[in-house]
């Protein structure tokens, strides 16, 4: 597998090969949202070792690009010229019964914007990542930690190259007018006994947080945790009962305080005709409450509590060439307006390339602190034209509704990416791609036109 450029758009030989790869694994790392997250259980084994996969990869890219509205805005003052020298590290040793995977991008941005001076930053987003996986003869631990660091003072892409089978987290898509960088800090810790028994049982810990620099006054540090708890009884060979129990906490560093609990437990049945194919549904109960300090008199206040019914169904249909994970829910026991939530994703395997697409509709924490829905969908296609060159189409759409604030304006964000990749000799790629994205958002009506150039060397090696 031929690893992508860091930090930039890439083919088929390093985007959704590596997310198949993930999802065979069940490693992809979920994050806690305003609601209820759930991951797929039970976990999937680990596919066969992939021996061939070298141990250890570097890489070296130096980007230029040019956009015509850096900060995505209604009367920008010119065109915005920047680039990024990146440096990536990835270390993999994968065996029968565990894997350890942990690697680190970043780098170095110069910036040259209209009206201002030169400046140098860390490249944005910056990553790292370790997740680990090791299952024994009837049991399964893993444990997946992520860090992102990014500048919000411009915006940033919708299209992310997270696994799109995984329920990830998506990004508040809110214009941030600050010059800030933003930390976002990712973790999924679980543990699965039974795993070759009638009765499979799990424990889960999802958690994420976000913060910001000491210059981000205006905007709200905020985390998530997620704790869950699952048992699947198989009832017949195609027939199983299961059980989930769920708490979650979100809490925003905001003047108001805000804190919101959600208890949460359903009952239901599995379906698994195949090895390959399951469908799952579920019925329950949740319990959801929400507290506020009053800014002026300082008295902290139940501000909202909702209880109802929680009604649940999930798909999984996992083959090598094909996969489809999806779950949704319903409950009454959420904020106005947000009573359905989910996220279906998967990939097709070409001859020749691959298609990959995701649907989702969850609730996140905002900038300032408070709830809002964002609502989304991606497709992307990538094609090998031969054997050293590729191209590749993204197409991405997202809006956000406040869920507290009826006056708040809706926000509306189109991303479009085409891009060419040419490998020069087997460790040296080339890559050159437009990017087209828009912003709606009364009054602000924007668009810019992006160009870049890429330039990679990777250097692979076995331990």
């Amino acid at each position: 597998m031929r690893p992508a450029l860091p930090g930039h758009w890439h083919g088929p030989g390093g985007r959704w090969a590596a997310a198949a790869a993930l999802t065979l694994a069940g490693a992809a790392l979920a994050s806690a949202a305003a609601a209820q997250q759930r991951v797929p259980f039970p976990p999937v084994p680990l596919p066969v070792a992939a021996t061939t996969e070298p141990a250890l990869t570097f890489s070296l890219s130096q980007s230029l690009e040019a956009d015509t509205n850096y900060d995505l805005i209604d009367d920008p003052s010119g065109t915005t010229y920047y680039g990024e020298t990146r440096f990536g590290f990835d270390f993999l040793r994968d065996t029968e019964n565990r894997r350890l995977g942990l690697g680190i991008d970043t780098g170095l941005r110069g910036v040259d914007q209209p009206d201002e001076s030169f400046d140098w930053v860390a490249a944005s987003p910056s990553t790292a990542y370790l997740d680990y996986r090791r299952e024994g003869s009837d049991t399964l631990f893993n444990a997946n930690l992520a860090a992102r660091s990014r500048v919000i003072d411009s915006t940033s892409t919708l299209l992310s190259f997270d696994d799109p089978t995984q329920p990830g987290t998506p990004t508040s898509i809110e214009q941030v007018s600050v010059d800030a960088r933003e930390f976002r800090y990712d973790a999924d810790l679980g543990f699965t006994g039974g795993t070759t028994s009638p009765a499979t049982w799990g424990f889960r810990l999802l958690a994420n947080t976000y913060d910001y620099d000491d210059d981000s006054e205006t905007l709200t540090p905020r985390e998530t945790i997620n704790p869950q708890a699952n048992l699947v009884l198989q009832l017949t060979p195609l027939l199983a009962g299961t059980l989930f129990g769920g708490y979650y906490y979100y809490n925003a560093d905001n003047p108001e305080e805000t804190e919101v609990r959600v208890a949460e437990a359903d009952a239901g049945v599995l379906y698994q005709p195949s090895e390959v194919l399951s469908f799952g549904f579920g019925l329950g109960y949740a319990d959801r409450r929400r507290e506020d300090t009053n800014t002026l008199t300082e008295v902290r206040d139940e501000t909202d509590h909702e209880t109802g019914p929680v009604v649940r169904a999930n798909l999984r249909y996992i083959l090598p060439e094909m996969t489809v994970v999806g779950n949704v829910r319903w409950t009454t026991a959420s904020a106005e307006d947000n009573h359905f939530s989910g996220s279906i994703g998967g990939f097709y395997t070409l001859p020749r390339g691959i298609i990959s697409g995701r649907i989702y509709q969850l609730a996140v924490g905002s900038s300032t602190g408070g709830e809002v829905k964002v609502t989304g969908a991606s497709i992307g296609l990538d094609r090998e034209i031969n054997a050293v060159s590729r191209f590749g189409l993204d197409l991405g759409w997202a809006t956000q509704v406040d869920l507290e604030d009826d006056d708040e304006p809706d926000v509306s964000r189109t991303d479009f990416i085409a891009s060419y990749e040419h490998d020069i000799t087997a460790t040296i790629t080339a890559e050159v791609g437009y990017n087209y994205q828009t912003r709606d958002e009364d009054p602000i009506d924007a668009d810019s036109h992006r160009v870049f150039v890429v330039l990679g060397k990777t250097f692979e090696t076995g331990l």
